[in-house]
């Protein structure tokens, strides 16, 4: 890709987020034939592979950032696993977000707020955070070294939030054999996401890709910790 392209790329993403076009808000969300309830916010084709996981008993980690497709993710796969823990970085959203599980009378899912790392460098462009630490830095924030307050290992770790690379080379600390890492928005240049990292953390294990229609750079990976 040119830099030419990139900058482009980067530039409308922006512009989009402001204006509230992301993939997210341009998206009519996928329902679940099985009971019609949304599903969480990933490309389409991985929802189809998503739905014939066999998930009961499940525990999931989620490291999010506060914005609303956490909704769907935090409901369908609390519908489905045994365990939740979500982790954000935003109070007033983590209140809502219990609210809206107290209003489906879910109670298998644990909140918890942990700072991110805040660099002097961030700056607000086009109505939303710098994108550095979307990608990289917080080794040494209670955000991801959240993962390991409870002391157990999980089933299915979903990486959709702040210091995305540091949280999945985390994430291989804590996850059962067998068990599955997925990343949303994986290296999606359009909101400046590098996860190159990433990718070379998890090199040695069967890596699953799946691109949304229409769209040249939103896709959503996961990987097999075998």
């Amino acid at each position: 890709m040119s830099k030419l392209a990139l900058l482009i790329g980067l530039v409308v993403g922006n512009i989009g987020n402001c204006l509230g076009l992301s993939e997210y808000n341009s998206t009519v969300w996928q329902k679940d034939p099985v009971d019609g309830k949304a599903m969480p916010g990933f490309a389409s084709p991985m929802l189809a592979d998503l739905r014939t996981w066999q998930m009961e008993g499940w525990r999931v980690f989620i490291w999010g950032a506060g914005d609303r497709p956490s909704e769907h993710v935090i409901s369908w796969f609390a519908r489905r696993c045994a365990q939740i823990t979500y982790v954000d970085w935003d109070q007033k959203w983590i209140n809502q977000l219990q609210q809206f599980v107290n209003s489906l009378k879910l109670t298998n899912v644990k909140f918890y707020c942990h700072e991110i790392e805040r660099l002097e460098v961030e700056r607000k462009v086009f109505g939303r955070m710098a994108v550095n630490t979307f990608s990289d830095y917080g080794e040494k924030t209670t955000y991801v070294h959240s993962i390991a307050q409870a002391g157990i290992k999980y089933d299915l770790i979903i990486i959709d939030g702040h210091h995305r690379n540091t949280c999945t080379i985390k994430a291989l600390d804590w996850i059962k054999p067998g068990g599955r890492i997925i990343l949303n928005d994986a290296n999606q240049k359009t909101m400046g996401i590098d996860s190159i990292r990433a990718y070379q953390a998890l090199s040695a294990y069967p890596h699953f890709s799946f691109l949304h229609p229409g769209d040249w750079d939103w896709r959503t990976d996961y990987w097999v910790i075998q």
